[in-house]
C-alpha cells in the first residue's frame, strides 16, 4: 500500500507535467504560425494590361524621323510606360510592333503623334483606363478613329485602324491593354499599314474639340507617376 501511494503521485505529477509541456508547445507553434505573413497570390504570365500591352520599343529598320533616344534599335527606356497628370499610361499602345516615326517636325510639317508598324498588320489596344467619347471614319485625314478621354483632361487618339472592334461603343468604359482594333491604312494614310497615336491635354469641350487640345510627346515624359 505504501508503495502505491508513494508510486501513484509521482506519476501524476510527471504526466500533468507532460500536458503543460505539450500545450505550450502547440501554443507556440500556433503563435509561429500566426505571425507569419500570408501567402501571396500569384498571376498567371500573360494577365496583367501591362504585359498584355508590352512591346520591345524599337525603332523600325526604315529611317525612322525624330526617334527618342535609343542604342542602336532600342529605345532607351525604363519602363513601357509614362506619366502625365497623374496618368499613367502605354507609350506604345501597339504590342510587337516598332517605331516608324517620332513626334516633331516631318516634312515641314509637324508631326503630332507617334507611328507604329508591324507584319502582319498589328493589334492596337488602349493606352490607359478611360471613355470612349469617339469612333469615327474621317477619309481626308485619320481614317477609323478612336479618342479616348482618361480623365484629369487626358486624352489618347488612334487613328487609320483597319477596323474598330465590334464591342467598342461611343460612352463605353475601356481598360488598359484593351483591344481596340487592327492597325490599318484607312484615311490619308499615305498607303502604309500603320497606327498613328496621339496625346493630348486640356478641355475637349472647346470650340476646336481635339484640335484644341496641346500636343504632348509621350517619350518626353518621365516612365512613372
Amino acid at each position: 500500500m505504501d508503495n502505491y501511494q508513494t508510486k501513484g503521485p509521482r506519476s501524476s505529477y510527471f504526466q500533468s507535467l507532460g500536458f503543460i509541456v505539450g500545450a505550450l508547445f502547440i501554443s507556440a507553434c500556433s503563435s509561429m504560425k500566426s505571425s507569419q505573413p500570408p501567402p501571396q497570390a500569384t498571376l498567371p504570365t500573360g494577365t496583367t494590361a501591362e504585359t498584355a500591352a508590352t512591346i520591345d520599343l524599337n525603332l523600325c529598320k526604315m529611317k525612322v524621323t525624330n526617334p527618342p533616344v535609343a542604342d542602336g534599335r532600342k529605345i532607351r527606356r525604363a519602363s513601357p510606360r509614362a506619366c502625365v497628370n497623374g496618368v499613367n499610361l502605354l507609350v506604345a499602345p501597339a504590342p510587337a510592333a516598332c517605331l516608324s516615326s517620332g513626334f516633331g517636325t516631318r516634312n515641314k510639317r509637324r508631326h503630332q503623334g507617334l507611328d507604329y508598324q508591324s507584319k502582319p498588320a498589328g493589334k492596337v489596344v488602349a493606352a490607359a483606363d478611360g471613355q470612349i467619347i469617339n469612333i469615327s471614319y474621317r477619309k481626308k485625314d485619320y481614317g477609323h478613329w478612336v479618342i479616348i478621354d482618361h480623365g484629369d483632361g487626358i486624352y489618347t487618339s488612334y487613328a487609320h485602324l483597319k477596323n474598330v472592334d465590334v464591342s467598342l461603343q461611343k460612352g463605353g468604359q475601356v481598360q488598359q491593354g484593351q483591344l481596340l482594333g487592327t492597325m490599318g491604312k484607312s484615311g490619308d494614310a499615305a498607303h502604309a499599314i500603320h497606327l498613328h497615336y496621339e496625346l493630348r491635354q486640356g478641355d475637349y469641350h472647346n470650340p476646336k474639340a481635339w484640335w484644341g487640345l496641346k500636343s504632348i510627346d509621350p517619350f518626353a515624359l518621365p516612365d512613372r507617376c
